[in-house]
């Protein structure tokens, strides 16, 4: 799946700093480019909260720490799945899911411990990725 394919099947709900993305914002030398969740410094399409929560450099262009979206084969039923690193503790990782593109839900899981990959399936919608920061 493309970054402009899986940009266009939703809008990223991207909420204020959290105290880790403060920390990585602080450690950067970002030479007069965007610092803030909700900006794209590296002009990839990406917004810097994304790229910290998905374990990225929001200065360098890195299409390999994407979410991976593709079918599952589960005995005769194809799932829909999205893979994805969870890299940060301080980030809320809500995966959403939509039958018609229109309303998106949260789809209940298991988060895996961070540094691990997380993959969330759903039988009968498309999926999304949605970080957030903690409220911690």
């Amino acid at each position: 799946m493309s970054l402009q394919n899986f940009a266009s099947t939703k809008d990223l709900a991207i909420g204020p700093a959290s105290s880790g993305y403060e920390s990585l914002a602080y450690d950067f030398e970002w030479n007069g480019k965007g610092n803030s969740p909700s900006s794209d410094s590296d002009a990839n399409g990406v917004p810097n909260l994304l790229e910290y929560a998905l374990g990225g450099n929001p200065l360098v262009p890195d299409p390999g720490i994407l979410p991976r979206v593709f079918l599952k084969n589960q005995g005769p039923q194809r799932r829909l799945a999205i893979s994805f690193l969870r890299a940060c503790a301080q980030v809320v990782y809500t995966v959403e899911g939509s039958s018609k593109l229109l309303k998106w839900v949260p789809i209940d899981y298991e988060p895996v411990s961070v540094g691990q990959t997380q993959t969330v399936e759903d039988p009968t919608r498309r999926v999304c990725l949605c970080p957030s920061a903690s409220s911690d």
